[in-house]
């Protein structure tokens, strides 16, 4: 690697392969019995004082973790203040072999993965709900590959998805002050691997002992602010 404009590793973080972690939790899910397969429509869910109702399944309460999904939610999540952002990455081959952290430069990453390739990312679209591979995006990552490695490499893949970030860039993770059997997870944006944990147990403790969120995470701070339709 060579970086002339500067950058630094990342000898004390790592990189979570998100993709094959949900696979993971959801086969231990359908182990446990825990998992049902269906697309929920929130109009099937049924609120009643003491619990909710989809389907033939009786609940204490409803999380809804559904990403910029909730933004087409009349029902319980009208006008979420929505600022998304889509981003691409590449998976290549490095001719010289993968470094062994990961790697930042210039607002870029190359981060090493198990299998000995790498991921190198990410563009940053704002204000677009809809991820997808561009010509353009490949050129700014490839620029930025081209910047710091000595030797060649091959790029294998080429992905885009969109980031759900809610106003102000923060998660939030609780129960709706005029619904409180329906709560929401959500807005984890760039930094979902960082925030899940503590937006998670937070939801968890509210759930099994009534504690107070965090007001940096209650939904009741998104009521303030108008939202950002879905175009």
């Amino acid at each position: 690697l060579q970086v002339p404009a500067g950058g630094f590793a990342m000898t004390g973080g790592g990189w979570l392969d998100v993709p094959l972690w949900l696979d993971t939790v959801r086969r231990q899910f359908q182990d446990d019995g825990h998992w049902v397969d269906g697309a929920v429509d929130e109009q099937e869910i049924q609120v009643g004082e003491n619990c909710v109702g989809w389907r033939d399944i009786t609940a204490r309460r409803v999380v809804f973790c559904t990403g910029l999904a909730a933004a087409q939610s009349p029902r319980f999540f009208p006008g979420l203040p929505f600022r998304p952002a889509s981003g691409e990455v590449l998976e290549v081959t490095l001719a010289g072999g993968s470094p062994p952290v990961v790697w930042n430069s210039g607002g870029k990453w190359l981060a090493p993965r198990r299998d000995g390739t790498c991921l190198c990312g990410a563009t940053y679209g704002f204000g677009e709900w809809v991820g997808v591979p561009s010509t353009a995006g490949r050129v700014e990552l490839t620029r930025f590959l081209d910047g710091i490695l000595r030797d060649g490499y091959t790029i294998t893949g080429h992905r885009a998805g969109v980031r759900p970030i809610l106003h102000q860039s923060r998660p939030v993770a609780g129960f709706l002050p005029d619904c409180p059997r329906v709560g929401l997870l959500n807005g984890l944006g760039s930094k979902g691997v960082l925030t899940a944990p503590w937006a998670a147990a937070a939801l968890v403790a509210a759930i099994q002992t009534g504690a107070t969120p965090d007001r940096e995470l209650d939904p009741a701070r998104l009521n303030r602010h108008p939202g950002v339709s879905r175009p």
